[in-house]
């Protein structure tokens, strides 16, 4: 790719992304009806999307159920996680490895992981 393609890739970009790494688990329903759910790190976050790595991924175009579990920044702290609905826009496959970018349309919502949700992200 080349520097004028990249920098037409990032000024379509409606938010700015950050390089963190966190857990997250993903969760679709596939065209015959049946639930799946994959684990993966996130590459990097912005308020609009995430890119997940990955090996098991869900289909192109397939809307998925997000947890982000964010790592406490000190060991007192508070354990939180940002959580909504995105759709997969694309599929990478590469020598830096496999994974996806989702793309959410109402933004992440934030909160303390209830017991309900880490059970449900097992």
């Amino acid at each position: 790719m080349t520097k004028a393609e990249m920098w037409s890739l990032v000024e379509r970009r409606r938010s700015s992304r950050f390089p963190v790494r966190c857990e997250i688990t993903c969760s679709w329903v596939d065209d015959a009806g049946v639930s799946n759910r994959t684990n993966g790190i996130t590459r990097d976050i912005s308020a609009a999307g995430v890119f997940v790595l990955c090996h098991h991924r869900p289909p192109a175009g397939a809307l998925a159920s997000v947890i982000i579990q964010v790592p406490r920044q000190q060991p007192w702290g508070q354990k939180l996680g940002l959580h909504g609905s995105a759709r997969l826009v694309r599929l990478v496959q590469d020598d830096a490895g496999s994974g996806f970018a989702l793309a959410s349309s109402g933004g992440w919502i934030m909160s303390r992981p209830s017991r309900e949700m880490v059970a449900k992200a097992s």
